[in-house]
């Protein structure tokens, strides 16, 4: 035998029983955080409701959630963090036999964005969305932004790991056999119980090394001088939340630079969008969204010719493309935003109800239209 085997042994040997005992310990550390988080959250100090697993949120819908979906009755919501943190899933009143799948990416996702992650569904869920199935597209102002390269989140996440790359056509190819996504598994694991004990998130695409290292090295600190913050409720977690006009100057300067490289409406993206949604429609069954804005976003100038392009264009092409719209963009209080665009404890009951309230007689007219079953 070589010797580049023996040493292969030898580093096999030595470095299985560590691997294993970082493996069973950080197991043993996030059940703890996880238990925690649900004792915080039944309190009453955690708004969301705590999901146990071994890869943050977002990744978790790319690598595990596709896996999991229904044959039929699936309800699969795209769009940024204002639908990611905008509804409560555990209060939804959503009939039983569909599933929701919050699958809602932050970061502001642009048209090209949404298309990358419905191919990546066509591609690889267990389930390729049909006529049995819902797909919600929610929009803003903000969607039809060209995202640069390093704000393509969603790109990030898919490649994350070097198993799949994405072409100029946004079709995504790669295979991931089992083996290593077990392996994959058992090292975010770990990962996961140094980012919950060092406080550093170590899947964030932006910080240098040493930013990173300084917080680790503070938070550790911090662990051991036992000063660190207690959870409290915070404005995410408020029944209402009073904004400032020093804030509220705020919030419009960063939605107007946010949006500035924005041309106006229409544009190249709105043309895109209507031709993604008419081939999406001939595929499964699709309900546009406009979401929600406070109202220091309403008299932004990229906004305003927003909503003069929806009514002038878009709706009438969803009519007759005979896609389902809902009109969210004015149904909700100042006080119900936790911050500049994100809403707070009774703005998310709030966003959960009325969602409820739109999509059911949808799903009711679809159930007469189509063969779904009826999940009785």
């Amino acid at each position: 035998m070589g010797k580049s085997y023996w040493l292969l042994l030898v580093l096999l040997i030595v470095f299985a029983p560590i691997y294993t005992t970082c493996f069973f310990a950080a197991s043993v550390y996030n059940n703890y955080e996880y238990n925690k988080a649900v004792d915080q959250f039944n309190n009453g100090l955690l708004l969301d409701k705590p999901i146990q697993g071994n890869l943050p949120r977002e990744f978790n819908i790319v690598y595990n959630d596709i896996n999991q979906l229904s044959d039929h009755n699936n309800i699969f919501l795209i769009g940024s963090s204002t639908v990611m943190y905008g509804l409560l899933s555990y209060e939804s009143t959503i009939p039983e036999n569909w599933s929701i799948h919050n699958m809602a990416i932050g970061g502001g996702v642009s048209v090209s964005e949404m298309m990358l992650m419905i191919n990546y569904l066509n591609s690889y869920a267990n389930h390729k969305p049909d006529k049995s199935d819902v797909i919600v597209i929610h929009i803003f102002y903000p969607s039809f932004k060209v995202a640069p390269e390093n704000e393509q989140y969603i790109t990030q996440i898919i490649e994350a790991y070097g198993v799949y790359s994405i072409d100029k056509n946004l079709q995504v190819h790669g295979y991931m056999p089992d083996i290593y996504r077990e392996w994959m598994s058992s090292k975010e694991t770990i990962r996961m119980a140094i980012d919950s004990f060092t406080g550093i998130n170590m899947f964030s695409f932006s910080g240098s090394l040493l930013t990173k290292l300084l917080k680790i090295s503070n938070n550790i600190t911090n662990f051991f001088l036992k000063t660190q913050v207690q959870p409290s409720v915070d404005s995410y977690n408020s029944i209402y939340t009073y904004h400032s006009p020093a804030q509220i100057v705020e919030y419009k300067d960063f939605w107007t630079r946010f949006t500035a490289s924005i041309p106006g409406y229409p544009n190249s993206e709105t043309e895109k969008f209507k031709d993604f949604l008419a081939k999406l429609n001939s595929q499964t069954n699709v309900i546009v969204v406009n979401m929600y804005l406070p109202s220091w976003q309403r008299d932004i100038e990229k906004q305003k010719g927003y909503e003069e392009w929806m009514q002038s264009d878009l709706v009438p092409f969803l009519e007759e493309n005979q896609i389902a719209y809902v009109d969210f963009s004015n149904s909700f209080k100042d006080e119900e935003y936790a911050d500049s665009g994100h809403l707070n404890k009774a703005g998310r009951e709030h966003f959960t109800k009325l969602f409820d309230d739109a999509i059911k007689p949808i799903l009711t007219n679809i159930y007469q239209t189509s063969c779904i079953p009826s999940g009785d």
